[in-house]
């Protein structure tokens, strides 16, 4: 027998995981992302909504 180890033996497997590095959710499941562009646009609705009650 032979104590070197063909590398053509067997295949070499790894798990790799599917999620390296998810996004932090902050609040209500949402990333800071998300709640920024969320905050925009409830300004920009509440200013459309202040004009037109002037």
């Amino acid at each position: 027998m032979n104590p070197i180890k063909n590398f053509d033996d067997e295949p070499c497997r790894a798990r790799i995981p599917a999620h390296v590095e998810p996004p932090d959710k902050v609040a209500y499941g949402l990333t800071f992302r998300q709640l920024a562009i969320l905050a925009v646009a409830a300004l920009a609705g509440f200013g459309v909504w202040r004009t037109e009650q002037a």
